[in-house]
C-alpha cells in the first residue's frame, strides 16, 4: 500500500506495474502469515513515476494484459537479478 501512496496510484494497479517486471523489488520478507511481501526503494518509485508517467494512468498495453492473463509475475527473476548483480559487483 505504501508503495502505490508513493506513486499515487491504488495498491492494485502496483501490484499489476511490479507483476509485470516494470519495478524492480530490492529485497522481500516473509509476513506472521508466510505470505511474500516485496520491499522496494522509494527513490526508484519516484523514478520510474518520473521516466514513465503514462504507466500510471490509463489501461495496461497489450503485452502487460498479456502477461496479467497469464497469471505471469516477474518480481522474483527481477529480484533474482538484481541481487546477483550485486553479490557480483561485492567479489570483483
Amino acid at each position: 500500500e505504501a508503495a502505490g501512496a508513493v506513486l499515487g496510484i491504488s495498491p492494485g494497479r502496483f501490484t499489476r506495474l511490479a507483476r509485470c517486471g516494470h519495478i524492480t523489488p530490492v529485497g522481500y520478507r516473509i509476513n506472521r502469515y508466510r505470505a511474500v511481501v516485496w520491499l522496494y526503494l522509494a527513490a526508484e518509485l519516484r523514478e520510474f513515476a518520473d521516466r514513465e508517467p503514462g504507466m500510471l494512468r490509463g489501461s495496461a498495453p497489450p503485452a502487460d494484459r498479456e502477461l496479467l492473463a497469464a497469471k505471469a509475475d516477474l518480481r522474483p527473476r527481477k529480484w533474482r537479478g538484481r541481487h546477483v548483480g550485486l553479490l557480483l559487483r561485492r567479489t570483483a
